[in-house]
């Protein structure tokens, strides 16, 4: 088959872009053809994993429709041919568009309703909004198929759109031959790990900071890792100054997937707490954590306790709580007997997210629509079907 997968900022680095760059691995491993078509990345470059035909072209958002602009109920915006010539030159069995910025979305359904190609959408996040976000949800019901990341995901555009319902859940996030070759760095000191974009707006870095200069004392003989990048990364970087931590809090910035298995295989735990529900499921450094026989300290809510059991593989804190992830910090550090438990009981629950297995039921939901030749008549999936 010909898949055209469709994301935003491809080279960056985020979560969609690892689920878009895993699974176009996967499918050119199994013998299709894959290609990625995303807007430029903003951010850090990051090198994709597979040798996959790339295009870059960046889909437009439509103009609003004003009493004064009454023709745009009617007009496509510019860059609305150039991404329908795309898809028909590329000829692809099926499109498969990811996440992104839903303002978009409808320009992607109408491309691909001109060119005759039938449309997934996977629906890794419950941020809908927009200026356009209500004409998006309602342009759900015209794609060929919907997968959702989670339970939890399915279930919140369910409750806004009666076709989000027939979604397929399909849970994807760890390479766990990658997980199990990694070997440990020589780091002389034990460590806490958390690997996240650098933005204080959902990932709570500067808690986490605040959290580990009050434990400092009582644990000196751990340091604190924080792997990542983004906007927000000097002002991590002048807290851990003002705390006098320069020597115990590691601010190494975006690694390479190779480093960060490594780096969760010598870490004592994962903590990474979050000031957002992760409504795409529990985020993709948690799983990886996981898959490395880590117990995680993380903020509950989301998608996140389809992953983690509070007590079992891990500990969930509430959202913005110091003392709370202070205590849970303190709780594993001082039981290794509940470390080793959590640990081996994460390595066990890692196991339902795997590329490959996702992969495979991507590939299932695209041969069915390429199958019916309907581009746009949905999938008529179970409600609550899950993978």
């Amino acid at each position: 088959m010909r898949i055209l997968l469709t994301c935003e900022a491809f080279h960056a680095v985020g979560g969609v872009a690892e689920v878009v760059d895993h699974l176009a691995r996967d499918l050119i491993d199994l013998g299709h053809r894959a290609a990625v078509l995303s807007s430029t990345a903003p951010e850090a470059q990051r090198l994709p994993r597979a040798p996959v035909d790339y295009i870059e072209l960046e889909i437009p958002i439509p103009k609003p429709v004003t009493w004064h602009h009454l023709e745009r109920l009617f007009r496509q915006p510019k860059g609305f041919l150039p991404l329908v010539e795309t898809i028909r030159e590329w000829k692809p069995d099926v499109v498969h568009s990811h996440g992104g910025v839903w303002d978009k979305f409808p320009v992607i359904v109408a491309a691909c309703r001109q060119a005759g190609v039938p449309l997934v959408q996977s629906l890794h996040g419950t941020s809908y909004h927009g200026r356009l976000g209500e004409k998006a949800l309602r342009a759900l019901d015209r794609v060929s198929a919907i997968t959702a990341a989670s339970g939890y995901v399915r279930d919140f555009f369910a409750r806004r759109v009666a076709v989000a319902r027939r979604a397929r859940v399909i849970r994807g996030g760890v390479d766990f031959a990658a997980a199990a070759v990694a070997v440990a760095p020589e780091h002389g000191r034990p460590y806490l790990i958390c690997a996240a974009r650098f933005h204080l707006a959902t990932k709570a870095l500067d808690l986490l900071v605040e959290v580990f200069a009050a434990l400092a004392s009582k644990y000196s003989e751990f340091d604190l890792l924080l792997a990542g990048d983004g906007h927000d990364r000097s002002k991590v970087m002048e807290q851990v100054s003002r705390c006098g931590l320069g020597a115990r809090v590691m601010l190494p910035g975006a690694l390479p997937q190779p480093k960060l298995w490594s780096l969760y295989r010598g870490a004592t735990l994962f903590v990474m707490p979050s000031r957002v529900e992760e409504g795409g499921g529990p985020p993709l450094a948690i799983l990886e954590a996981m898959a490395c026989g880590l117990p995680v300290i993380v903020t509950n809510g989301g998608g996140t306790p389809e992953a983690v059991t509070d007590g079992v593989n891990g500990l969930l804190v509430e959202r913005d709580d110091p003392a709370q992830f202070a205590a849970a910090i303190s709780k594993l550090l001082d039981d290794p007997e509940a470390r080793l438990r959590m640990g081996l009981a994460a390595l066990e629950s890692a196991a339902k997210y795997d590329w490959h297995a996702a992969s495979l039921s991507y590939l299932e939901v695209y041969e069915a629509c390429a199958r019916r030749g309907d581009s746009w008549r949905r999938r008529a999936v179970p409600a609550g079907q899950t993978d």
